[in-house]
């Protein structure tokens, strides 16, 4: 099984104020460093795998709840084959025999 997480980013507003839009007196470009710029979008990433493997724990506990309560119905449709032999041994004794859908024969 493949995990794979697709984010899409619809926009990324800068403040007005922000460096990458404003010059200093001397006519240079004053920059944000580039981990500044993206350590939003990081956190971001962070978060959301954070999620993702939180959801995936979670779907790994009701995957193993729903094994088990497959396992216990197998288990249970095996014993009740086995009670509906044993009814019917006691109901041929007596001359009568229950069919498999639990009705007189």
């Amino acid at each position: 099984m493949s995990n794979t997480t697709t984010t899409t980013i619809t926009s990324l507003q800068l403040p007005a104020d922000s460096s990458l839009l404003n010059s200093s007196a001397s006519g240079k470009h004053s920059r944000r460093s580039t981990n500044s710029m993206f350590q939003p979008l990081d956190e971001e990433r962070e978060v959301l795998v954070s999620r993702a493997l939180d959801l995936q724990d979670s779907i790994l506990g009701v995957i193993g709840k729903l094994e088990a309560a497959k396992e216990a119905h197998r288990t249970q449709a095996t014993e009740n084959q086995m009670l509906l032999k044993y009814i019917n041994n006691l109901m041929a004794a007596s001359g009568t025999n229950v069919s498999e859908s639990g009705t007189k024969k």
